[in-house]
């Protein structure tokens, strides 16, 4: 499973966070609901798999 973890202090923040899960030559994107600060998310995929968190940098994106 793979274990999302918010750590900034105080309350954590309700988040859609899309994930690209790739491995065996494919790749799966899932949008995981946030909704307290930890959240864990079972991987159906064999085998090794890569783990890219916001794949398209709209959560993560630093503004200007």
């Amino acid at each position: 499973s793979l274990r999302i973890e918010q750590l900034q202090p105080g309350d954590p923040y309700r988040l859609s966070v899309e994930i690209e899960l790739g491995g065996a030559g494919s790749a799966v994107r899932r949008v995981v609901e946030m909704d307290d600060a930890r959240v864990e998310v079972p991987l159906e995929l064999d085998g090794p798999v890569e783990v890219i968190l916001d794949p398209d940098g709209w959560l993560l994106h630093a503004g200007s």
